[in-house]
């Protein structure tokens, strides 16, 4: 059988002496179609969809790369400004016992505030680090072809 049918020679044989041939040709419709055909329009289908769902892909890892230089950015931002602050404070702290002029009280009020800013920038900077490692695995999620998640893609400035 080739392809949708045959085209064949058959000899034809009578007391064991060659009669002849016979050239028999057929053509196979089947009913439901040519499958082939019906396969191969699937298959561009199936790799139309892929492409897109690929460009998709492309367009929230992009998303994801802006959402975490944001957070880089942020995170960045306020180690500087706990570095700056805890610097006040330290030079504050270093005054008040230089002069001598300050009481103990005044003294443990400020060591008091400065432990109570250093554990809220601690818990901020650990929330952005939260962040920015889940964005990384997001990140690495979309560049992975065998992840099969598929995930939504908060706006920048929204948390997961």
């Amino acid at each position: 059988m080739y392809g949708n049918g045959v085209d064949d020679w058959f000899s034809i044989i009578y007391e064991n002496q060659p009669a002849g041939e016979i050239h028999l040709t057929t053509v196979f419709e089947p009913e439901g179609g040519d499958k082939f055909a019906e396969m191969q329009s699937d298959l561009e289908a199936q790799n139309e969809q892929l492409a897109q769902e690929a460009a998709e892909a492309k367009e929230a890892l992009e998303k994801l790369e802006a959402h975490k230089a944001d957070i880089e950015a942020k995170l960045a931002q306020q180690e500087a400004e706990a570095n700056q602050k805890k610097a006040e404070m330290d030079a504050k702290l270093a005054e008040a016992q230089a002069s001598g002029s300050m009481q103990e009280a005044e003294l443990a009020t400020l060591r008091a505030q400065l432990e109570q800013q250093k554990q809220s920038l601690n818990a901020q900077t650990s929330n952005l680090q939260g962040q920015l490692q889940t964005v990384q695995h997001h990140a690495q999620a979309m560049t992975n072809p065998n992840a099969g998640a598929y995930f939504h893609i908060p706006p920048v400035g929204q948390q997961f």
